[in-house]
């Protein structure tokens, strides 16, 4: 059996939607009036003694005042609560219960305002984050926004493939809300109404940003995303291979509960253009690997681009073509690893 004419045909498809993207993300608005409004940042924390003193010292040099600051601390074994409390201006909860949605939603309960933002403890922010984050609720329709993130500090090749492979998604995921298609956002980078979040389902959406974009999605509430400098969020990037497939897995066992149609035409056509891809690759001859993957490629190359300029990480192009080989092989792998069985998150373990 030839794989050359089903590959072909799912790059057609997976075209179409790409470039859907690139159009949205130059489709997405710019917001200038600043918010006044008061804010609260939730943010879930476990063992992150080491990087939780740099967040809220980023916290306490924001040009936008009116904040306060929750920390949810989730049975940290470390330093954590210890280095939270030598901050001032700071409210620390225990969570309750363990994991992080439920860290998460303790949280937002006990915010006092009504725009929440989110991010993570081993983020960096820019001193205006919190003024650019909320920039588009001065728009009365809008519910929810999102961030963009990015890696910082790569030093390997490792490392460096990885943060091309992540500023893809939020690419993706920022193209999609630009087309109208929302599908994907990241809980590092988020904004959204205190009242939309009480309406959602807790056991499905209870601090998951994705079900909670796709709650707003299905009930007509306006998305937004942030396509500015001083909005971007940065991580570090997984120091190993192991905790990189854990987090994908991790991130890929929620897609099969996934309701909003984009997100199940994105998840299997990223799937099924990769397995068709993979077993072209194993099978194929060469000149069938190389047109379909010079197709991929062409389609692939032209919106990431674009998005490597915006987050000014063009020294990453050179990591495209290796991964546009590998690529294949690790979707379809996290896709059905994600499916059959657990992960580890946190000195936890979670099972499907």
């Amino acid at each position: 059996m030839s794989w050359f004419e089903p590959s072909i045909l799912f790059l057609i498809f997976y075209a179409i939607k790409i470039k859907r993207f690139e159009k949205g993300w130059f489709q997405l608005p710019k917001y200038v009036d600043p918010c006044q409004e008061a804010v609260s940042i939730v943010i879930a924390v476990r063992n992150e003694a080491q990087n939780i003193g740099h967040l809220l010292e980023d916290l306490q040099v924001q040009s936008h005042t009116n904040f306060e600051i929750i920390i949810v601390d989730d049975h940290s074994s470390d330093d954590t609560k210890r280095m939270v409390q030598s901050h001032p201006n700071v409210q620390l909860l225990t969570a309750f219960e363990k994991g992080k949605k439920a860290a998460l939603t303790q949280g937002i309960i006990a915010a006092q305002n009504e725009l929440v933002l989110t991010t993570d403890a081993d983020c960096r922010l820019h001193p205006d984050w919190i003024c650019q984050m909320t920039a588009p609720f001065t728009k009365d329709h809008i519910c929810l926004v999102a961030g963009p993130v990015a890696f910082h500090n790569e030093q390997t090749h490792f490392e460096n493939t990885q943060s091309l492979e992540f500023l893809s998604l939020i690419v993706s995921g920022a193209g999609a809300i630009g087309a109208q298609h929302a599908f994907m956002c990241n809980g590092a980078n988020m904004a959204f109404r205190k009242s939309i979040y009480a309406s959602v389902d807790s056991d499905k959406a209870s601090g998951d940003d994705v079900f909670l974009l796709h709650h707003a999605k299905r009930n007509d509430l306006g998305i937004a995303f942030i396509k500015e400098q001083r909005a971007i969020v940065y991580t570090e990037p997984k120091a190993s291979l192991l905790k990189l497939l854990q987090q994908r897995k991790r991130w890929a066992a929620k897609s099969s509960t996934y309701k909003d149609k984009d997100a199940q035409y994105v998840s299997w056509l990223v799937f099924l253009t990769s397995l068709f891809l993979l077993c072209l690759l194993l099978t194929g001859s060469w000149q069938d690997i190389l047109i379909a993957l010079s197709i991929k490629g062409i389609i692939d190359y032209s919106f990431l681009k674009k998005g490597l300029q915006f987050f000014k990480k063009e020294a990453l192009l050179p990591y495209f073509y290796p991964l546009q080989i590998i690529y294949p092989f690790y979707i379809v792998w996290v896709a059905m690893a994600s499916q059959v069985g657990g992960f580890k998150w946190k000195e936890r373990t979670y099972k499907k």
